[in-house]
């Protein structure tokens, strides 16, 4: 199916990448997603907001 053999690193950063919706390569690339799209490309910190 493939001519060459990926890194188990880089499948691992696409599963994480597609399964939050989040654009994957350097940030250059990320923040030109970010200012078409109008959504962070950076990753949120997990658990419950903080109250005021």
């Amino acid at each position: 199916m493939f001519k060459h053999h990926l890194d188990s690193k880089l499948i691992e950063d696409i599963r994480q990448s597609t399964n939050k919706g989040m654009a994957i390569g350097n940030v250059k690339f990320k923040n030109e997603i970010e200012k078409l799209t109008g959504n962070s490309m950076k990753p949120k910190k997990m658990g419950r907001p903080l109250k005021n």
